[in-house]
């Protein structure tokens, strides 16, 4: 289950990286285009676009990161007595329900359908991978959000 996991991330990380090279590419030519020389001193088309390109090829830079630590990153199965840590595949249980975290090294935010169950993918970096990471299967960790205050228990690792 874990590999297909792996294998959705990384594809899902390769969708967002060809949608964001278009974006990137757009809005190049739009920032060298004739059509957005400045007609005035208050038209700043062309320089909005430069800045947007800019920013986007920051954020593909970024993504192919991503994609490049993703693919050197292989989860191990975890046992029951073992802390968690990357590559973790944890069941939660709370007041509000259940939950299921898969912590990886990046690409935190992703939601995932996987075998009939939501999968969150999570990082270290997060509040929750930052709780999780050390913790054991049968711990309770308490995630503070604002003035709201959730009480996980940790109820299967893999």
């Amino acid at each position: 289950m874990k590999h297909e996991l792996h294998e959705r991330i990384r594809s899902s990380l390769d969708d967002k990286r060809r949608i964001l090279e278009r974006a990137t590419s757009a809005a190049h030519h739009a920032a060298t285009d004739d059509e957005s020389t400045a007609e005035n001193k208050y038209d700043t088309r062309g320089l909005e676009a430069a800045y947007l390109a800019g920013a986007q090829s920051k954020r593909l830079a970024q993504l192919d990161q991503e994609i490049r630590i993703l693919t050197r990153f292989a989860p191990r199965a975890f046992g029951a007595d073992e802390p968690i840590g990357l590559g973790a595949l944890v069941e939660l249980a709370s007041d509000e329900g259940s939950r299921i975290v898969f912590i990886a090294p990046c690409a935190g935010g992703l939601e995932l359908e996987l075998a009939h169950s939501r999968v969150s993918v999570v990082t270290p970096q997060s509040p929750l991978g930052g709780q999780l990471i050390g913790a054991y299967q049968g711990d309770e960790i308490t995630l503070s959000l604002g003035a709201r205050r959730v009480v996980y228990e940790i109820l299967s690792v893999t």
